[in-house]
């Protein structure tokens, strides 16, 4: 019993590690992608995804990118080295300084390499690692509490949950009041407050954000873009330590989680069409 408790102190006092987007915010942004891919795009990425890339799946047998969307916050639990890739620290009341907020590295630095890095490897294995983290990485620079410094990304911010969302309009549902960080609320809170299946949130965005969205002038931008647009969404969303969350809270910041989530998709697709429209090495 002495023993377990100290584990499970040993734990709680350890440094919170900030993931940004479950499972779900990372399926629905590769799966918004693969519609988009170009024909150069899903050929090439059928022939790496291939069990036998010597007689690669048609196009339209595709492995699914949204499978291994979420394998990089997998990977980093034992290659340490690879945590700083996920993010960008920039305190959130002022905008990001480049490149003094990334360090010896970023989120936003390891998106411009992969650039290089997916046409340029020639080992099999490393060019199937490089598109898993361009998947996950793409999706991580769109979540807003990615970009901030303050409180590990918002996971020591502890807020007091009472969100319905759309999942109960219509009918009645026990609210459990709950405790949570921010940064777990913007992974999956809010996505699975909204639909009950990651596909079913794909469809609806497609009918939705995505009809609606200039899609030409949202599928463009450099990493950094994208990095200032969503440190300017966590700005507005900060709340305090102790703030209880509820349904004014949820209704300001759903339609942000679906342009954040419809912005990541197209701009993996742009970015995926673009390293594999060329085979050029090194990459100008």
């Amino acid at each position: 019993m002495i023993r377990t408790a100290f584990c499970i102190a040993a734990l709680l006092s350890m440094p919170v590690q900030a993931f940004a987007w479950g499972q779900e915010g990372h399926s629905i942004i590769a799966e918004i992608a693969q519609r988009r891919l170009s024909k150069d795009a899903a050929e090439a990425i059928s022939k790496l995804l291939s069990p036998d890339p010597d007689n690669p799946l048609p196009a339209f047998s595709l492995p699914s990118l949204a499978s291994g969307a979420s394998w990089a916050d997998d990977y980093r639990s034992g290659h340490a080295d690879t945590g700083k890739w996920h993010y960008i620290n920039s305190p959130v009341d002022t905008a990001i300084n480049w490149p003094g907020d990334c360090g010896a590295g970023c989120v936003v630095s390891k998106l411009e390499d992969l650039k290089k890095e997916m046409r340029c490897e020639t080992d099999p294995a490393k060019k199937i690692d490089n598109l898993k983290f361009a998947v996950h990485f793409v999706g991580d620079v769109h979540q807003p509490f990615h970009t901030v410094k303050e409180e590990e990304g918002a996971n020591g911010v502890h807020v007091h949950m009472v969100i319905p969302g759309d999942i109960c309009e219509g009918r009645t549902c026990l609210l459990s009041h709950e405790w949570q960080n921010l940064h777990e609320v913007w992974d999956s809170t809010l996505i699975i407050k909204t639909t009950y299946a990651w596909g079913a949130y794909v469809d609806a965005l497609e009918r939705g954000w995505l009809k609606s969205a200039d899609i030409a002038k949202e599928s463009q931008g450099a990493p950094l873009d994208w990095a200032n647009e969503a440190h300017a969404i966590a700005k507005e969303m900060w709340v305090a330590e102790g703030t209880t969350l509820d349904r004014s809270y949820y209704k300001k910041a759903k339609p942000k989680v679906e342009m954040q989530l419809g912005r990541a998709g197209l701009r993996l697709a742009h970015y995926l069409n673009e390293i594999y429209g060329s085979p050029a090495c090194p990459v100008n």
